[in-house]
């Protein structure tokens, strides 16, 4: 997958403002490129950390721009197996999303074996109905 990225940390008081800035950056640039969006926004989790929490804010786009982005960088996600689980409701309720694929990998002898991806399928800003956004979730995994 195709992406523009912006990574950033932060700890957990300032987490939503730092992502927030990284999608404004990231949204920018594809302006600048005059590049095509792809797919749906998301974040790529590479710790727990609350001291300094390690993300990465992705957009999908069509194709390899003719230009360099000024604030972010072009990234080509790898492909792999992944346990996906859609998450519908509020995003305050995904840590119950979180503790059901941990219970699955255990019973089912899956490994985690790289950084979460979170896609935000649902536009917030036309769906004012939490309930019904739609939170994809993707982990790496490995059979054990």
């Amino acid at each position: 997958m195709l992406t523009v990225t912006k990574m950033d940390s932060a700890n957990m008081y300032h987490v939503t403002e730092k992502m927030t800035d990284g999608f404004v950056a990231v949204n920018k640039d594809i302006a600048f490129m005059k590049a095509h969006v792809n797919g749906s926004p998301g974040i790529i989790y590479y710790n727990s950390d609350s001291a300094n929490f390690v993300f990465e804010c992705v957009v999908p786009i069509e194709q390899m721009p003719k230009v360099e982005p000024k604030n972010s960088k072009i990234v080509i996600l790898e492909e792999g197996n992944m346990l996906i689980y859609n998450y519908y409701g509020d995003p305050e309720g995904l840590y119950n999303a979180y503790g059901e694929m941990q219970e699955y990998c255990k019973t089912n002898n899956l490994q985690h074996i790289g950084p979460m991806r979170e896609f935000y399928i649902t536009d917030g800003s036309t769906q004012p109905d939490k309930k019904q956004w739609l939170t994809r979730i993707m982990l790496p995994v490995k059979g054990l």
